[in-house]
């Protein structure tokens, strides 16, 4: 994954302690029901990074949800 400074990440997975990353997200599928503009809403979380290094955390951004703005 791509962390909010631009770079590249690999999420650490610790398999020894059957621990591992669950990544929950939601993306725009089509418009449905929706009169007005879907809109993309990313959410930012925090995860641990560099397997097999020390363990370090890092920012990103994961599309959470979508959203329906009408104009007024």
């Amino acid at each position: 994954m791509t962390d909010i400074s631009g770079i590249a990440r690999t999420l650490a997975q610790f398999e020894h302690t059957g621990s591992f990353q669950i990544v929950r997200h939601g993306v725009c599928g089509a418009k449905g029901v929706c009169p007005g503009t879907c809109s993309q809403v990313y959410v930012t979380t925090i995860f641990p990074n560099d397997p097999g290094q020390v363990v370090t955390y890092r920012y990103f951004n994961i599309p959470g949800y979508c959203t329906c703005k009408v104009q007024a």
